[in-house]
């Protein structure tokens, strides 16, 4: 945000050039009598940011940063030229393609039909608005030079993004049209909308109609399907965190959880997934979130895969993860309940994630406690209770199957089966199926193979690897590993 005090600057210097100063030597007189107040805070802040602040976050660090121009000062400068001028484009000219397309690419038809409707209805706003007070108002500036209005235009909003863009190029970041997370784009728009409305003016009068219509109409369709995407996300993340009452009672103190969302949907930060997990289970105060957990990437399965231990800081909260105790919660698409992942036979579904299937085996359930009640999540930052139908019924098989009640999942098979729920994953049907085969109703066993599981090989292969061991649960457990295995696999 410091690159807004490169626009007040730009400001000032323009607002004097048009009262008359044009010699540039009281131009800058006049500026820096104008700006010097702004200039002595803005110094102050930046030598306590730089030599008094002790960053608690790598990627802030100034001495990080410092050593990794000295240390490679050739490359760090080539960088700062080349990502400027790429960052100028994209926050200008690229942004108005870029994330329209990817927006109108991914997003569901009802949601592109109601963006659509709404820009359309923004358009007709904006045409009688613009009919009705021209009439009113006349063209006052028909004497106005727009030639010149275009060209200062077209400077002032240069100069506005680049201030912009610049201080965020040299802290070593980047604008990204591809990431929807990042608002590094965000506060360079002063100066986008000078720029672009300078090139709009460079048009005859025709074309500017038509090009501030076709503007419109692409920021009112990307603007609602961005909004639409995000209380997706939302619903997603609320619907899981339910679910997880639902399955989990409660869960151990030091559990590290990861919880890998659909393609698209990925969380970003840990504390996405502490921070709501915290709310519901261990609500009181704590320096530090008693359950922990972390986003699940190639270097954090690493960690898991080893057992690691490892401390520091997340946003100066101190972490003391240890991925021994790893609870892994996969949402592999839209239309799936969450899965706890069991390690010790861990049950993919056919759109579950290369990684998720890396570090399955590693999931502990044991780190839920199921013998307790599940706490209510708060309505007023969850909403209400979702609707109990085939996740509700799902989740609490799967808790059923971890304390080996076969009873309470023959209830909810035959249950689900007169209210002829179905699941969104087929492989939400597999604690049900071990229900059923414990149970000694090896018919309905095997009708449900035939009919839910038969032909869907991404879904039976990783299945029938996991039963090719068997997962040796006591005998007081119940589980009749040779049949499952028989009628799932052979």
């Amino acid at each position: 945000m410091i690159g807004f005090e490169g626009l007040r600057l730009v400001l000032l210097g323009y607002v004097y050039f048009k009262t008359g100063i044009q010699n540039w030597r009281a131009l800058l007189v006049a500026m820096i009598k104008a700006w010097w107040s702004y200039g002595v805070v803005t110094a102050v802040f930046l030598y306590w940011r730089i030599f008094l602040f002790e960053s608690a976050r790598n990627a802030t660090d100034v001495s990080r940063l410092a050593d990794d121009y000295l240390g490679n000062l050739r490359q760090m400068s080539i960088r700062l030229v080349l990502e400027t001028v790429k960052d100028f484009f994209d926050t200008s000219i690229f942004a108005w393609f870029v994330m329209p397309h990817n927006m109108i690419a991914g997003a569901q038809y009802s949601d592109l039909g109601k963006a659509v409707l709404i820009a359309v209805c923004v358009l007709i706003i904006f045409i009688l608005y613009s009919v009705v007070f021209g009439k009113w108002w006349g063209d006052k500036n028909q004497n106005h030079s727009v030639d010149n209005i275009s060209k200062d235009f077209l400077w002032l909003g240069a100069l506005a993004i680049f201030f912009a863009v610049f201080p965020v190029v040299v802290s070593g970041r980047e604008v990204d049209l591809t990431d929807a997370y990042k608002s590094y784009g965000l506060h360079p728009i002063v100066g986008v909308i000078i720029f672009v409305t300078g090139i709009v003016l460079m048009f005859k009068p025709r074309a500017q109609k038509v090009i501030l219509l076709a503007l419109l109409f692409v920021s009112v369709t990307a603007q609602e399907l961005n909004a639409d995407r995000w209380e997706r996300f939302w619903k997603y993340q609320r619907e899981t965190w339910w679910q997880l009452t639902w399955r989990a009672p409660n869960i151990k103190d030091e559990t590290l959880i990861m919880a890998y969302f659909p393609s698209g949907y990925q969380l970003q930060q840990d504390y996405e997934i502490w921070g709501p997990i915290n709310l519901i289970y261990r609500p009181g105060f704590s320096e530090t979130p008693t359950i922990k957990a972390e986003v699940l990437t190639s270097q954090t399965a690493y960690y898991v895969m080893r057992s690691e231990v490892r401390f520091n800081r997340m946003r100066d909260i101190p972490m003391n993860r240890d991925y021994g105790n790893f609870l892994l919660i996969n949402r592999p698409s839209a239309n799936a309940c969450a899965h706890i992942i069991d390690g010790t036979l861990p049950v993919y579904s056919e759109n579950s994630s290369l990684i998720v299937q890396q570090v399955g085996a590693y999931s502990r359930i044991d780190q839920i406690a199921p013998s307790e009640k599940s706490p209510a999540p708060p309505v007023s930052i969850f909403g209400p209770e979702p609707a109990r139908g085939w996740c509700y019924s799902y989740q609490k098989a799967s808790l059923a199957r971890q304390l080996g009640n076969w009873t309470e999942i023959g209830r909810l098979y035959d249950q689900v089966v007169e209210q002829r729920l179905r699941p969104g994953d087929q492989s939400e049907w597999f604690p049900f199926f071990e229900g059923l085969v414990n149970l000694g109703r090896i018919t309905d066993a095997k009708k449900m193979v035939r009919q839910e599981f038969v032909g869907r090989t991404q879904l039976r292969n990783p299945l029938c690897l996991s039963l090719a061991k068997d997962p040796g649960y006591p005998s007081e457990y119940g589980y009749d590993y040779q049949a499952i295995r028989e009628i799932m696999c052979d």
